[in-house]
């Protein structure tokens, strides 16, 4: 029992690790694009303090508020998914990251 308990607090630090990576990406689109933490708050329907929580991912992010938050970036919501998902991978499912590696450097590029 102590080593799945082990296997949940990992699973568990994995993924708030996600939550801040994709936080992270929020906010650093936000500023790209000159929007304030308020300005994007008002345009979702949250207050400022929830987006402060997304951006330093302290609190959970819902699909829907991804896609909310994408339609006012103008960004496509894989920007803020995919490299949070990527870094999960790589750094908690090492063998699946060693099958995607080995996958790329294997399969020849077609040439068109």
């Amino acid at each position: 029992m102590i080593m799945s308990n082990k296997t949940d607090n990992n699973l568990s630090t994995s993924i708030s690790e996600m939550y801040k990576m994709i936080g992270g990406q929020i906010r650093k689109i936000r500023k790209i694009t000159g929007i304030t933490s308020t300005e994007l708050a008002g345009m979702i329907g949250v207050s400022q303090q929830q987006i402060s929580r997304y951006e330093n991912g302290s609190t959970k992010i819902s699909l829907d508020i991804i896609l909310r938050i994408s339609r006012v970036l103008d960004t496509s919501p894989y920007y803020f998914i995919d490299d949070g998902l990527l870094f999960f991978i790589h750094h908690h499912l090492p063998e699946e990251s060693t099958c995607l590696h080995n996958t790329e450097t294997i399969l020849p590029v077609p040439m068109i």
